[in-house]
């Protein structure tokens, strides 16, 4: 029996007592004032009925003149968590609105208030008793949890919001929830479904019953002070449906794992969730979550939460989550958690993750200025403590050593009273999948860095039932902790050091660079500038803060300044790794890096072929283009030499595996253009050049016609929103050769390109004013086509197609444009290898002829060869190329070709420039297998050697076997010298 229940038992003995002590209350109701007295307030009706409202507290609030009643509302369930396990517990609770410090006074039901604790301990927020009655004064965003004479399975919690928002207008896009209990959308059992920039309005007094649930819907706004409850469902039967089964009963759900919806929450309450609350979220303001009796009620899986009060059955707060961008994929946003209260009957407050994220998440999550209330009871129950920390838990399992979490700070963050399980747990763990579910990797792999914790204060003790400390352990040499700061972090008013640790956190061998002192921070290490031609030197700059030294890696070596510059001369691309340490061993890097851009292109396709279905790279890159949907008279005459004609349909060319290609910054692309018409097969304007995205995105840049057909467009694709430039209409005439050079730093978001037509720069017209982060990139690049389903054709000829890694000068298009517009006479040499060939009767011998570019533009070499003797035949492959390369001389002879010595000329043509090679053609018998100018024994013991083998140099007469008529042929030619 509690010491309220005593005295009011020993009260009911005196009837004399009874009446002074009624007359006393009632006295005291109608004469006690608060001093606080200026704020205006808002007080909510109630849903209507008793179903809801509290039997055990009333609550009063000072509106400056008089008290106002205020609806209690109460919700209870049996508790299978570390709370009072298997007994009913309830939460009472309500909001209200003010402006400023308002009075509010509590009564129970039953009985007088002796005794009233009241939580956040940090706002020390001031209270009293008088007469059974508690007041204590409150002011915007006070969310407090009340424990009344000491019955801490029956809390009480007062929310002090802002006023609430003004209602909408009724219309499309409305929602509107007055007033009174209702069920959120029967039809569909309950999940609401609402449309793209729809709001959604819970009033004060709305008892709302269901989920709302927001998977593809963007700017979606629920508001206002009313309440969404899941009451209409059992939480063990929804947890019985599986992962994706429970999903349809998250209480607010964005979107699936990493998804992030652009909607928001604020001002609501949600109560008796059955599994999660909130996920998937861009931000919750002022949201209250009241669901501790069950597991899987995770309470905050939101980009930006701030002002918030929570206390549920599972992990509070997820810092963990790794958020893409809905419109790519391709980046993460950074997660904060401020100025909020909270706390779990189950599990950890902060789940700062379980699995590990992939090297490339490398977003940070912040978690500031939270006040937190836990009750980890140690009462055994399916999940949770001992097995569990109690407020901080990173645990690691993967099976890649790349995964891991980092760039995690908690600060500011205040922990009352005592936590009966470990305070914290940092570990390379192997996931528990008996008890949860998922997958379990043994050994837990990964590597966990960068996470600070600063101003950390537990009022009381870790006392686990097993006397478990807190951990940080890693796995093994190569999976572990790095860099983790414990700053000014207090158990039991006990700081934290080196000499003491040992005392409260177990830490193996496998953390490395635990520190005490202020983490050390790299604010800025920059290259000026970035992409640098050979020859050329970058400025590499850096400043830090608490570092107490530096050093180099990568590219540049050796001691660094805690701040200053050095000049550097990288002769390829480079790297350069800085690394600093605070006094206590902290250390952080940083990396920048310095393109060395090519003064050649990095991608050439002259398309000077004649036949075939490659478009050969002469840049040396290796990027061979493949023709797709070409006829064999697609090669044409072009600017000059060859061109490519493109016939405005389907022909496109695709360059695949272009690596260097990808995530070009500074870029030129360049090109001879003849169109016939606009282009685009319907879809667009004709394309000369487009880098595809990543799969299921736009392209990162496209080259393009514009749609008024005489003028050239550029269109840069970002995260958010993309950019687009044109020159003028008439900048570029049809049925006519043009020079087109684009240059332009993508990955720089206020860059503006340059366009030159025939050498001369353009006025350009904005499309569009990018934001965000460019597209990420594949490693395909199209010439002619928009790359999809062979979109955006060019309808005319293109020719000479360059790409560069820099941005060329003005100059330097001058004289490409001047270089190429009236390119100089080629000149090139021929030789041919080997110097002589031998080769029997009726066979065939190969020789390898290189052209080799000795000055002008290239252009096609066509081949011919000359000199040979009777019955010999010449065929080239290919039968052009543009120098520098090499084609391949086939001679065919019958056993009719005279024996003896021939002097072969090879002739290379191109244009009116002639030039000329020769070796010797040493013919042979029929039958002299060894080519040593005589038949005889030895030759016939080679074909012996190899009867029936089908060897084609004893095939003497190329019928695919090596027999008796092959001998009969060799036996002809017996002892016959060459």
């Amino acid at each position: 029996m509690t010491s309220a229940n005593k005295m009011i038992k020993k009260v009911s003995k005196k009837s004399v007592l009874k009446i002074f002590l009624f007359f006393f209350v009632f006295i005291s109701l109608l004469l006690v004032k608060p001093d606080v007295v200026s704020a205006a307030v808002e007080i909510y009706p109630g849903p209507g009925g008793n179903a809801y409202k509290s039997d055990l507290y009333n609550v009063e609030v000072w509106d400056g003149s008089a008290w106002i009643p205020a609806y209690v509302y109460k919700r209870s369930r049996i508790s299978t968590m570390h709370w009072h396990v298997g007994t009913v517990t309830s939460v009472n609770f309500l909001t209200f609105g003010t402006t400023g410090p308002v009075n509010v006074r509590i009564s129970k039901v039953s009985g007088p208030i002796t005794s009233i604790a009241v939580s956040p301990k940090s706002k020390n927020i001031q209270n009293s008793i008088s007469g059974g009655l508690a007041t204590l004064t409150l002011n915007i965003n006070d969310k407090t949890w009340i424990t009344i004479d000491g019955d801490d399975a029956n809390p009480l919690f007062i929310f002090a919001d802002a006023f609430k928002p003004a209602v909408p207008a009724p219309g499309a896009g409305v929602k509107y929830f007055g007033p009174g209990v209702q069920d959120i959308s029967p039809g569909t059992g309950n999940h609401y479904y609402p449309s793209d920039n729809e709001i959604i309005y819970l009033d004060g007094g709305a008892w709302v019953r269901g989920n709302i649930i927001l998977t593809g819907k963007s700017n979606v706004k629920i508001m206002g002070p009313g309440i969404l409850s899941g009451d209409l469902w059992d939480s063990q039967t929804i947890q019985n449906l599986g992962w994706n089964g429970m999903q349809d009963y998250f209480m607010i759900y964005g979107g699936s794992y990493g998804t992030l919806n652009s909607s928001t929450v604020s001002g609501i309450t949600l109560v008796d969730s059955p599994v999660f609350n909130i996920y998937s979220m861009s931000s919750a303001y002022s949201v209250k979550i009241l669901s501790p009796w069950y597991a899987q009620t995770d309470g905050f899986s939101v980009v930006d939460v701030d002002q918030v009060f929570i206390f549920n059955g599972d992990t509070t707060f997820n810092p963990y989550l790794n958020f893409w961008s809905p419109i790519t994929n391709g980046y993460t946003v950074n997660l904060r958690i401020t100025n909020s209260f909270g706390g779990t009957a189950n599990n950890a407050v902060f789940l700062g993750g379980f699995y590990g994220n992939p090297p490339g998440a490398n977003f940070t999550s912040l978690v500031d200025n939270v006040d937190i209330k836990t009750f980890n009871d140690n009462s055994f129950v399916q999940w949770g403590a001992p097995h569990e920390p109690a407020v901080f838990q990173i645990w690691v399992d993967n099976d890649n050593s790349g995964y891991g979490y980092r760039n995690q700070t908690y600060q500011n963050i205040r922990i009352e009273g005592n936590v009966n399980a470990p305070l914290m747990q940092l570990q390379n763990r192997v996931y528990p999948s008996y008890a949860w579910g998922g997958i379990s990797y043994d050994p837990p792999l990964g590597n966990t860095e960068n996470i600070v914790f600063k101003n950390i204060t537990l009022e009381g003790t870790q006392s686990d039932v097993s006397g478990q400390k807190s951990e940080i352990k890693g796995w093994d040499a190569n999976n572990g902790f790095r860099n983790i700061i414990l700053e000014n972090f207090s158990m039991g008013g006990t700081v934290l050091n080196q000499s003491n640790i040992s005392n409260y956190i177990d830490v193996n061998s496998y953390v490395w660079g635990l520190g005490f002192s202020p983490a050390p921070t790299i604010d800025s290490l920059s290259a000026n500038p970035t992409t640098i031609v050979q020859g050329s030197s970058s400025t590499l700059s850096w400043s830090t803060t608490n570092a107490s030294s530096c050093t180099g890696s990568g590219s540049w070596t050796g001691s660094k300044g805690i701040s200053g510059s050095q000049t550097v001369f990288p002769t390829t691309n480079s790297t350069y790794t800085l690394t600093c340490t605070n006094s206590g061993g902290g250390t952080v890097s940083k990396s920048v890096s310095v393109s060395v851009a090519q003064t050649s292109p990095i991608g050439l396709w002259t398309l000077d072929q004649t036949s075939g279905t490659t478009a050969s790279d002469t840049s040396g890159s290796g990027y061979n283009g493949t023709l797709i949907n070409y006829t064999g008279t697609s090669w044409t005459t072009g600017k000059v030499s060859n061109g490519l004609n493109f016939d405005g349909v389907d022909d496109q060319v695709k360059i695949s595996g272009a690596t260097t290609l990808n995530k070009l910054t500074g870029m030129t692309l360049s090109a001879w253009v003849n169109p016939r018409s606009s282009g685009g097969n319907g879809s667009g304007a004709g394309t000369i050049f487009t880098k595809s995205g990543i799969v299921g995105s736009s392209a990162r840049f496209r080259i393009l016609m514009g749609s008024d057909g005489s003028s050239i467009q550029l269109t840069a694709n970002y995260t958010i929103t993309s950019a687009g430039w044109k020159t003028p209409t008439g900048s570029l005439p049809l049925n006519s050769w043009h020079h087109v050079v684009v240059t332009y730093t993508h990955d720089n978001v206020n860059s503006i390109p340059k366009i030159y037509i025939d050498g001369v720069l353009q006025t350009l017209t904005t499309l569009g004013t990018a934001s965000g982060v460019g597209l990420n990139d594949d490693d395909i690049l199209y010439i002619g086509s928009r790359g999809t389903s062979a979109t955006g054709v060019f309808d005319g000829v293109i020719d000479q197609a360059r790409i560069y890694n820099r941005e060329l000068s003005s100059g330097e298009v001058t004289t490409l444009y001047n270089s190429e517009s009236s390119p100089p006479p080629i000149d090139f040499s021929l030789s041919s290898s080997p110097s002589t060939v031998k080769v029997m009767q009726a066979k065939s011998v190969t020789n390898t002829v290189t052209a080799t570019l000795v000055s002008g533009t290239s252009g096609a070499v066509s081949f011919s060869a000359s000199g040979l003797p009777t019955d010999a035949t010449a065929s080239f492959s290919p039968t052009s190329c543009s120098p520098t390369c090499t084609t391949t001389l086939t001679i065919d002879s019958l056993s009719s070709t005279p024996v003896g010595n021939s002097t072969i000329t090879v002739t290379g043509t191109a244009g009116t420039v002639t030039r000329t090679s020769t070796f010797t053609l040493d013919m042979n018998y029929r039958g002299d297998i060894n080519n040593d100018g005589t038949v005889n024994s030895i030759d016939w013991s080679l074909m012996n050697f190899k009867w029936n083998t089908s060897d084609v140099s004893t095939d003497l007469n190329s019928d695919g076997n090596v027999n008796s008529v092959d001998f009969s042929l060799l036996n002809a030619n017996w002892f016959k010298s060459g």
